[in-house]
């Protein structure tokens, strides 16, 4: 279960690395098209040396986060890779930026129950062997010998074993009724702070999902409107290099929390489907 989920956290840090990427691609992509601008501004002196070099700064950095997108992409590939215990590269074919089907169920897994119980009943039996020691102990062996010239030397031996002195035997007892006693409390205890952790994870993916409806409702509609407006009232001279910089500074603010509430969501998908199942 744990490799499952390692592969799927991989997966899906793949999957953001890969929307960042994109996204800093089409961000270059406006750098290039407003530098444009700015030249044909630059000559017909609309705007002056400053801005000039402002939004050539602009650009560069811009392409500098591009740079970085792509290297933090190709570091997720070779961590996919390498959890997929694999010699050579692997890249997911599914590259798209998607919400991960969540379990239904609330109920920690019995994988997980089933091993506090075992480690319960362990010290459980252990109290058991422990009481079995103030009863006589029964031994029974037999042994072939062969001393040349003589041979066929057979022999049985018959053992009884008498505990003669209790107190330290019922010292051992209460020692390990003391631990299974602990024992039982530490499952659970075990099982409450998993069912937390799975009540949490549920509240997790339920804050998640109402951000992304919102982004998907209206915020990355308006983020994209807010970049083309600022570009073409750019263009037309309709705005000044600080309302252009906040703008596309906010419509890029607006994608990456969306990438962020998505990426959230998935963890936490697959956290509580390695603590649940999927049913």
């Amino acid at each position: 279960r744990e490799v499952t989920a390692e592969v799927k956290r991989a997966w899906s840090d793949y999957q953001a690395a890969y929307a960042r990427c994109r996204l800093c691609e089409g961000q270059e992509a406006t750098a290039a098209q407003l530098r444009q601008i700015s030249d044909v501004r630059y000559e017909q002196g609309d705007i002056n040396k400053l801005e000039y070099t402002m939004i050539n700064t602009l650009a560069a950095d811009l392409h500098n986060q591009s740079e970085q997108a792509r290297d933090r992409l190709s570091l997720a590939g070779r961590r996919f890779t390498r959890v997929c215990r694999s010699d050579e590269p692997i890249v997911p074919a599914d590259t798209t930026l998607a919400l991960i089907s969540a379990p239904i169920s609330s109920d920690v897994a019995s994988a997980f129950t089933g091993y506090f119980d075992s480690k319960a009943q362990e010290k459980s039996d252990a109290v058991n062997v422990e009481k079995s020691k103030f009863f006589p102990e029964f031994s029974v062996g037999y042994n072939r010998q062969k001393i040349s010239p003589l041979k066929g030397l057979n022999s049985w031996t018959v053992g009884v074993q008498f505990p003669l002195i209790f107190f330290p035997q019922k010292s051992r007892v209460r020692q390990a009724r003391m631990e299974a006693i602990s024992a039982e409390f530490e499952a659970e205890d075990s099982r409450m702070r998993l069912q937390q952790t799975v009540d949490e994870l549920r509240a997790r993916l339920a804050s998640a999902a109402k951000t992304i409806n919102y982004y998907n409702e209206a915020a990355l509609r308006e983020a994209e409107e807010l970049r083309r407006n600022a570009v073409a009232l750019y263009q037309e001279s309709e705005t000044t290099m600080t309302e252009l910089v906040q703008s596309l500074n906010t419509s890029r603010d607006i994608n990456n929390r969306y990438i962020d509430a998505v990426s959230d969501y998935n963890v936490a998908a697959i956290e509580l489907e390695l603590y649940t199942g999927l049913k």
